[in-house]
């Protein structure tokens, strides 16, 4: 509703795929420095969630009540690893090993489990012209119960339990039967603090002793996983181009058709999806997608100015090559001064092609 206000300073290489944190108070992204952070938005406090050496980070999400954060960390001498960082005690706790990659972590939407793609079903394929194999799909989806307290939704069942459950609610029943009306009644006030409280998100439990000796693997083929979504008992991913849900309740599969991409809203009923180039806005799919209400977006329209575009393209070559040169020192050149030597000549530019012409003698000073 107001104007823009600039957030971080001192900004001193590229930032990588902001996330907001649910309760609108932070902001998480990566950098071409190998870092991991996150902004106050308010105070403008940044802290430093974790640092790299190999490589850098790319994927990582928020927990439900934002106060814990999950990332893949690219090891120098082992597979992919993921991570869980507590905001409160500002440390992280290693939630897989190195003997197996793993990648895509996400939270479930209640905060009670932790889902992720890991590589470990070896299946070769042999070639038949030559002795030598190779692997192909190894992927699997893999859940970790965040607390002790917490059961698995593929911890075997029995009937007993069942049956004693069923004992027990018929004793419920028969207790509030014999209970007097007055008794029944719950305190008006009570009642006011829980709806109060309804919006709020309830504190993910973690239990960190024996995490690792909590994960369970999803009974679905393998294959190559991606695009991980979580809306209560539904999980959302894409399978080599399609969409699919999980049901964990019903501990069943449904394939729901082949997508580009598709994004959860905030409040986990609606989706976005992409497929074939059209856009459409849906409830939340149980069944398969049906595109023929695709947004229309005929009657979009870009203002552009294209001498403002010019001098952004050129600023962002010059940081490109300013970030992402394979050398620090620039060859020895000093790089700052080229640009004051060729931006001028950006103002003369009257095509593309000649911003690509300034753009190419730039980058030449380098060689």
């Amino acid at each position: 509703t107001g104007p823009a206000r600039q957030v971080t300073e001192t900004g001193d290489t590229y930032m990588y795929h902001i996330e907001w944190s649910p309760d609108s108070r932070k902001i998480l992204w990566a950098d071409k420095a190998l870092r991991l952070r996150f902004v106050n938005v308010e105070t403008g406090k940044i802290t430093e969630v974790a640092t790299c050496e190999r490589w850098e980070f790319s994927q990582y999400a928020w927990s439900p009540d934002s106060q814990w954060i999950v990332y893949t960390k690219a090891e120098m001498a082992s597979m992919d690893k993921i991570y869980l960082y507590s905001l409160a005690d500002q440390t992280s706790h290693e939630l897989t090993d190195g003997w197996y990659g793993s990648s895509s972590p996400i939270f479930s939407s209640d905060g009670r489990f932790l889902f992720f793609v890991s590589d470990r079903d070896f299946n070769p394929i042999y070639s038949s012209t030559e002795w030598n194999h190779a692997y192909q799909d190894m992927s699997r989806i893999y859940l970790i119960t965040l607390a002790k307290s917490t059961e698995s939704p593929f911890k075997p069942k029995s009937d007993e339990v069942e049956i004693k459950a069923a004992t027990e609610e018929k004793k419920d029943e028969a207790k509030k039967d014999e209970e007097p009306p007055a008794e029944k009644k719950e305190d008006a006030g009570k009642s006011e603090d829980k709806d109060e409280k309804k919006d709020e998100p309830e504190p993910v439990k973690v239990d960190l002793d024996g995490i690792k000796d909590r994960i369970a693997v999803l009974p679905i083929a393998v294959s190559s996983y991606y695009q991980l979504g979580s809306a209560g008992d539904s999980l959302y991913y894409v399978r080599k181009g399609q969409l699919c849900l999980y049901d964990l309740k019903e501990q069943k599969e449904t394939e729901l058709g082949r997508v580009d991409g598709y994004e959860i809203s905030a409040d986990r009923k609606k989706m976005l999806v992409v497929s074939g180039g059209r856009y459409a806005i849906m409830d939340l799919p149980k069944g398969g997608i049906d595109m023929k209400d695709a947004m229309d977006l005929s009657a979009m329209e870009v203002v552009l100015d294209k001498r403002a575009e010019w001098n952004q393209i050129f600023t962002e070559c010059w940081r490109q090559m300013r970030d992402f040169f394979y050398v620090p020192n620039m060859h020895g050149v000093d790089w700052p001064a080229v640009r004051a030597k060729y931006e001028p000549l950006v103002s003369y530019v009257n095509h593309r092609a000649d911003l690509t012409y300034i753009i190419g003698e730039m980058i030449g000073e380098l060689k």
